[in-house]
C-alpha cells in the first residue's frame, strides 16, 4: 500500500512522539524529546498545523512526521525552520526525500508571503553525524552555513563566585521583567548569525517551554533596566541518554552597551551554582562556533568543553522550490 500524507492532528501526538524518540535514539542523538514539546510545537504562534505539518502513514502507522516552523519578523532576515523524523524501520523508501521536498515548498509559500526586503532562508538543524540526512538537504539545494557547538561543565569543579560589575546588581526572575528582558535579548543577539527579533508572542511561548526553570533565571540589572540575563532549564528526560543531570543555560545575553564588563561571566558561574545547588551535574550551552561577541573563548575560559557539533543548513528563498 502507497504512503499516505496527511496534516497532524492532536490525536497524532501520542504516535508522533514515539517516531520522534524513535529517530533520535537511532540517530544516537543526545536527547530524549519529551511529548510535552510536540504538544507546544503544535501550540506554537505563527503554526498552522493544517499547512505547516504532515505526517506519513502506512497501513494505519505514523511513521514519519515534519514541521516548518515560520518566524516572521517586521524587520530584517525571514526564516523557516524545516524538521522531521522518519522510523528508521521504514528508511530508505523515499519518505525522508518526501518530507525534505515538502519542506522546501512549503517554507518557499510561506516565505513568498513576506517580504522585508532583506534575505529569506529556509533553515534545518542536523547534528555532524547524520551524514545521510545532510547529503539529503545538500541535493535539495541546501548548504552548511554554520557550525554550533554544544559545551558541557562538570558541577564537580569548583565555581567562582559570580563577581558583579560595579554599579549592577543580580537579581531572580519576575515576571515583571519578562517584556525588558525580551527587548534586551533581541538588542543582544542583532547583530549575531541569522538572528530576528522575537516577538511577544513568540517570547511568552518559549519561556513557557517544557524545560523551563524559571526559579533558576538570573538577571543582571541596571537600576531597572535588564543589561544581561542567563534563561535556564532542565530537561529530565535527557539523562536516560546522556547519564548526565544537566543544567542548561537556555538563553545567555548581554546588553551591546554593557559587553565587556563581566556581566556574562557573572551569569554563568551564578547559574552554575544554582545548577549544583539542585544537585545537578553539569552545566551545558550551545554556542555558534564564530560568534562575533568571541562567547566559545568565553565559554572555555569558565571551563565548558565541546562535546558535540550540529549544523546549520540553508536555502536561499526561491519563486519555485
Amino acid at each position: 500500500m502507497a504512503i499516505r500524507y496527511r496534516p497532524a492532528t492532536d490525536d497524532d501526538i501520542d504516535a508522533i512522539h514515539a517516531v520522534v524518540r524513535a529517530a533520535e535514539t537511532f540517530d544516537r542523538m543526545p536527547l530524549a524529546t519529551p511529548r510535552d514539546e510536540i504538544v507546544e510545537d503544535f501550540a506554537a504562534p505563527d503554526l498552522d498545523r493544517s499547512l505547516d505539518t504532515l505526517v506519513a502513514v502506512d497501513e494505519g502507522e505514523i511513521v514519519a512526521y515534519s514541521l516548518v516552523y515560520p518566524l516572521p519578523t517586521a524587520t530584517g532576515k525571514q526564516r523557516t525552520f524545516g524538521f522531521g523524523s522518519v522510523h528508521p524501520d521504514h528508511r530508505g523508501g523515499g519518505i525522508g526525500t518526501h518530507l525534505v521536498e515538502w519542506q522546501t515548498r512549503r517554507g518557499t509559500e510561506i516565505l513568498s508571503a513576506t517580504d522585508t526586503g532583506e534575505e529569506r532562508v529556509l533553515r534545518t538543524f542536523l547534528w555532524e553525524w547524520q551524514a545521510e540526512a545532510r547529503e539529503l538537504y545538500e541535493r535539495h539545494g541546501y548548504h552548511l552555513a554554520r557550525w554550533f557547538h554544544t559545551m558541557v561543565r562538570p558541577l564537580y569543579q569548583p565555581i567562582p563566585e559570580a563577581a558583579v560589575p560595579d554599579g549592577l546588581a543580580i537579581v531572580g526572575w519576575s515576571e515583571d521583567w519578562s517584556e525588558e528582558t525580551r527587548l534586551t535579548h533581541n538588542a543582544a543577539f542583532r547583530d549575531h548569525w541569522g538572528s530576528t527579533d522575537n516577538s511577544p508572542q513568540f517570547w511568552a511561548h518559549r519561556l513557557a517551554s517544557s524545560g523551563n526553570r524559571s526559579d533558576l533565571h538570573r538577571l543582571i540589572v541596571d537600576g531597572d533596566t535588564v543589561v544581561g540575563y542567563a534563561l535556564n532549564a532542565h530537561f529530565p528526560d535527557d539523562e536516560t541518554v546522556t547519564g548526565r543531570r544537566e543544567g542548561w543555560i537556555e538563553l545567555l545575553g548581554t546588553h551591546p552597551d554593557y559587553r565587556g564588563r563581566g556581566v556574562a561571566s557573572a551569569l554563568i558561574n551564578e547559574s552554575l551554582r544554582l545548577f549544583a545547588a539542585e544537585d545537578l551535574t553539569h552545566g551545558a550551552l550551545g554556542v555558534d562556533s564564530e560568534s562575533e561577541t568571541g562567547a566559545h573563548t568565553l565559554y572555555g575560559r569558565l571551563g565548558f568543553e565541546t562535546l558535540y557539533r550540529s549544523t546549520a543548513y540553508l536555502r536561499r528563498y526561491e519563486n519555485s522550490p
